[in-house]
């Protein structure tokens, strides 16, 4: 393509028409596309420079490729609308303009280009100005003529078809792309349960369609902010945002800026509806994470129920409950107190660490308090509350604290479950109050079960003792016999300490008295039994004493002593008195052994 304008033979432009054209559809660019153009009309025309202005609404033209003169200083090159310059005049006229000798002091850049001569060409396709292409010539001063004007706006419409078709090959390849990505981010999204690569996929997805080095997805829970983010450094530039909302959770997907340019209206409108998808997805995977996490939680309780519903020792179920209750909470230590004298007393503990010792009371405080009220107590950092044992808490450890009240079948406050310190360092959770809420009632079936079992234990033996008691008075037995077994029975029934049966107008016999106190010594446990009865005119007492054991045994064995008392009325005091060895008196107190 070396021939040369103005020869004797007129297909000689055409030629170089069919060469341009036949190199060009080669190429699949448009910047490769306008370096050939500069080459080949700079070439064809014979002028020092070929340039190419790209207008960039609304009113600036950028200089985009060159060949020739100055064209490194011409690539990059900004020129607004208002200044003075002939490819100005070209677009706003949108005719080919020449000027030979021009005057350098009127056009301020061909003046810097030290141009002699010019010619410019508006880009126009479909009646829109694409830019302008301009040649210059630096030594003749009357180079171009109407034979150039024609000829270059012949080549510019030219131009402007090559890069329209560029321009829709390359938007049908960017929609296939963008296509495909959109289907693989439909399957891809959908088929995903994890929350986490979930995220990750939804922001690769983003980063390969708008070709951006960073996307963040932003999300905000009930508690927290959670961020994921997924790219490289970022370029200075416009930050894009759309936001979504999930069954759980707010947030929103950041693409930032992207060193190819600013993003198009195309890309734009793309982000909402990824944006949307995700946002469907991420539900799901929060629904399947939910039930996900609640069918573990439902079968780890049912592995503690089931494992301790196989232990009959209330001690031993209490300390394995309290390991399994921490491995399956995830705190270090745990423990469990119940109500004892209107006070709460440790009883079983477990865990790491400095513990308390079995029956240690809890005083009373914020916790104590809130159990009363029958309120869950949960502390992040429990020295800083006000009101707080410090010195307590420092000595065994004492940082997070979760507490359960136990509440009987009645309403009543029986005990408290408590969990310390979380082994990851996480926050107590509304999880974490829910699942140990719902631990708390094995513990509190365990103790109503233990205590009634207790009272079901008391009352079949008044109920043997009372049964028994009716055979005999129905048996008719008379005198001694009788009385000692009713005695007996009596104490037995009611579980009274002291027991004894007085006659009006008489004194019990020995032999009852050591049946009654045989029977209260053997009851109780006891190794000293009296019984005390007052005549009208004197106090007797029956004491039952042990005997020193045996080699063999060491069981007590009974025996009764009669002791005499007289009533010495005293305007200060009264005495008991009993006979000594040689019959006299002694004012000594009652001895107690």
């Amino acid at each position: 393509m070396q021939s040369r304008p103005g020869g004797s033979e007129d297909d000689s432009f055409q030629n170089f028409l069919l060469e341009f054209s036949a190199a060009a559809t080669r190429l699949v660019s448009s910047a490769e596309i306008l370096k050939l153009f500069c080459r080949e009309t700079r070439n064809y025309f014979q002028v020092s420079g070929a340039y190419v202005w790209q207008l960039l609404p609304p009113d600036q033209l950028s200089g985009v490729e060159a060949d020739g003169w100055m064209a490194d200083n011409f690539r990059g090159s900004l020129l607004r609308s208002c200044e003075s310059a002939i490819a100005n005049e070209a677009v706003q006229k949108r005719e080919c303009l020449y000027i030979n000798g021009l005057d350098t002091s009127r056009y301020p850049m061909a003046a810097e280009f030290r141009v002699r001569s010019i010619m410019a060409v508006p880009l126009i396709l479909s009646n829109e100005v694409l830019g302008a292409a301009v040649f210059v010539h630096n030594a003749d001063p009357d180079f171009f003529r109407s034979d150039h004007a024609a000829k270059a706006s012949i080549l510019a419409t030219q131009l402007g078809g090559l890069l329209e078709s560029v321009r829709l090959s390359e938007r049908a390849r960017e929609e296939q792309r963008r296509a495909s990505i959109l289907a693989e981010v439909v399957q891809s999204l959908h088929s995903e349960p994890d929350l986490r690569v979930l995220a990750d996929a939804v922001a690769d997805r983003l980063r390969a369609l708008l070709r951006t080095p960073l996307v963040c997805i932003l999300a905000r829970g009930q508690e927290r902010f959670d961020l994921w983010a997924l790219g490289e450094l970022v370029p200075p530039g416009a930050l894009l945002a759309a936001p979504f909302r999930t069954s759980t959770r707010d947030g929103a997907v950041l693409v930032y800026p992207r060193r190819e340019g600013p993003f198009t209206t195309d890309e734009k409108s793309l982000l909402p509806i990824i944006t949307s998808f995700a946002a469907v997805a991420i539900s799901n995977a929060e629904l399947y994470s939910t039930a996900r996490a609640q069918a573990h939680e439902l079968h780890q309780t049912l592995n503690i129920a089931s494992e301790l519903g196989s232990i009959a020792d209330l001690d031993q179920f209490m300390q394995r409950f309290l390991q399994r209750s921490s491995q399956f909470l995830g705190y270090a230590r745990t423990f469990v107190a119940v109500m004892e004298d209107d006070t709460l007393r440790i009883r079983w503990s477990f865990g790491e660490g400095n513990r308390a010792p079995d029956g240690f009371p809890l005083p009373e405080g914020n916790l104590t308090r809130a159990m009363r009220e029958k309120q869950v107590f949960r502390a992040e950092d429990a020295s800083h509350l006000a009101g707080a044992h410090t010195e307590l808490l420092a000595q065994y450890g004492v940082r997070q604290l979760l507490a359960v009240p136990l509440l009987g079948i009645t309403g009543e406050l029986s005990g408290v479950f408590g969990l310390l310190d979380h082994r990851e360092g996480l926050r107590i959770s509304d999880e974490d109050v829910r699942r140990s809420q719902a631990l708390a009632a094995q513990v509190t079936v365990a103790l109503e079960v233990s205590r009634n079992l207790a009272l079901s234990e008391q009352h079949r033996r008044k109920a043997e003792a009372l049964t028994t008691l009716a055979l005999e008075i129905n048996s008719l037995l008379r005198g001694r016999e009788f009385a000692r077994n009713f005695v007996a029975r009596f104490a037995q029934i009611m579980a009274a300490p002291v027991a004894g049966l007085l006659l009006e107008g008489g004194t019990p016999s020995c032999v009852l008295a050591d049946a009654v106190a045989d029977r209260l010594r053997a009851l109780l446990r006891t190794p000293l039994v009296c019984i005390l009865a007052r005549g009208q005119e004197r106090f007797d007492l029956w004491v039952l004493r042990p005997h020193s054991p045996s080699p063999t045994s060491n069981c007590f064995r009974p025996s009764a002593a009669r002791l005499r008392l007289r009533w010495k009325t005293r305007a200060s005091s009264c005495a008991w008195n009993r006979p000594t060895a040689t019959g006299s008196k002694s004012s000594t107190p009652f001895p107690t052994s």
